[in-house]
């Protein structure tokens, strides 16, 4: 399979957020925009289908994926291509933090197997909602603090180890479901679901102090992913809402 020099690469988490809240079609239409590949590891699409189908919980949403992998909005890498990429980073990773003699399993294969794809694509980004492997790329040191105040002990770190992974993980931009939400708003994706202010005060939300209803869609948005395994924060949230309508005021 060929595949676009510009690419996005995905982790189970987004694509299930999306799912789950029903979003998933408007990751179509972002492609569009986008105007290249959205991509899963072979060992990503495992964790989507195989494992969900086996389970009455969650086979619909496995099933709605398959759909989108069928139609050709994401396509799957068989990540044995990378493999001795992916082993390199994930033993790294589970051998640089100790607490009470043993190592931390911090990160899974198929977590690692996306980051190792990136890295072997030059991808623009990859799409990761879970907090440790972002950290792993973007702050490998705050991952102790936070091991700490989990185990409620004292954290080793190996930095011999954790500078090999900067150096291997430089390169590689991460995003999370909600700033792919944030680009879908900005591309009014979302706009099929605005209803109007009247309807909105006869639905009893006259309360919500919105300047435009754009904006309820959005919060709403962020916050169904949020609740669902993103890694935000309240603040963050509020900061976005901010900052959405000072670029609305200006249009």
């Amino acid at each position: 399979m060929n595949y676009n020099k510009k690419n996005i690469v995905f982790d189970t988490g987004p694509i299930i957020n999306f799912a789950i809240t029903g979003l998933l079609p408007k990751l179509t239409e972002l492609k569009k925009y986008y105007k290249g590949d959205f991509i899963i590891t072979s060992s990503v699409e495992k964790e989507l289908i195989d494992r969900p189908l086996s389970s009455k919980k969650f086979r619909l949403e496995a099933l709605q994926v398959l759909k989108e992998i069928q139609s050709g909005t994401f396509k799957v890498f068989n990540d044995k291509a990378v493999s001795t990429l992916t082993k390199e980073i994930l033993d790294l990773a589970n051998t640089s933090f100790k607490a009470k003699g043993n190592w931390i399993r911090i990160v899974s294969y198929a977590e690692i197997s996306v980051l190792a794809l990136a890295i072997h694509l030059n991808s623009e980004a990859v799409v990761i909602d879970e907090r440790t492997t972002r950290l792993l790329v973007e702050d490998p040191y705050k991952i102790k603090t936070i091991l700490q105040k989990k185990l409620h002990t004292n954290v080793f770190v190996d930095k011999n180890k954790i500078e090999m992974l900067k150096e291997l993980l430089k390169n590689i931009k991460v995003l999370r479901s909600v700033d792919l939400a944030v680009v879908m708003f900005e591309k009014n994706i979302f706009d099929e679901y605005i209803i109007s202010g009247r309807k909105l005060n006869n639905s009893g939300l006259y309360h919500h102090n919105f300047e435009h209803p754009k904006f309820l869609i959005l919060e709403s948005v962020l916050w169904a992913l949020k609740l669902n395994g993103c890694s935000i924060t309240n603040k963050e949230i509020t900061e976005i809402l901010n900052l959405e309508k000072k670029s609305y005021r200006k249009k």
